[in-house]
């Protein structure tokens, strides 16, 4: 799975996202301008819902995976 992110304007620490998916191995983006998008890749290895946030946990996210 390919989850494409970018920066709709400054919003502080929510320019930076945390997705703790695999507790062992946090994966993170930063979008420091308008112009930046990053490309989180993500294989799910089961059906659920996973969060993102920001380092402070004020803007978070959600997204679920199918079976």
């Amino acid at each position: 799975m390919r989850l494409k992110f970018r920066q709709l304007g400054e919003v502080g620490c929510g320019n930076e996202l945390i997705f703790p998916s695999d507790p062992e191995n946090l994966a993170a983006l930063k979008l420091n301008t308008p112009a930046d998008e990053q490309v989180l890749e993500f294989t799910p290895t089961k059906a659920g819902e996973f969060q993102f946030y920001c380092g402070h946990r004020m803007f978070r996210g959600l997204f679920t995976v199918k079976g």
